[in-house]
């Protein structure tokens, strides 16, 4: 998803209106996308159990997203995928 889209919500998701008590709608998108967390997600898991239309917008976002993820081709791993993956499980964390 580009800058634009983020900045806007996604291609056919309106933005929730410029308000000062909403979270932006940047922090929104990345928060509906899951990317990394961001030190104000409980701040806007808050946000959006009181504010109905911050949470449509991240609900609709997340199923366009997810309609779009189910309407892609597959993605070939490469060959040492999955021992990769399986060797990060098995690091002890910090």
């Amino acid at each position: 998803m580009s800058t634009d889209q983020m900045q806007s919500g996604a291609a056919g998701t309106a933005a929730p209106p410029p308000h000062p008590s909403h979270t932006p709608t940047r922090a929104l998108t990345a928060y509906a996308l899951g990317l990394p967390a961001q030190p104000d997600t409980g701040e806007i898991s808050r946000h959006l159990e009181a504010c109905g239309t911050c949470a449509a917008f991240v609900a609709e976002l997340e199923e366009s997203e997810g309609r779009r993820l189910l309407d892609s081709p597959p993605a070939e791993l490469w060959a040492g995928a999955l021992g990769f993956a399986l060797a990060g499980i098995a690091r002890p964390q910090p």
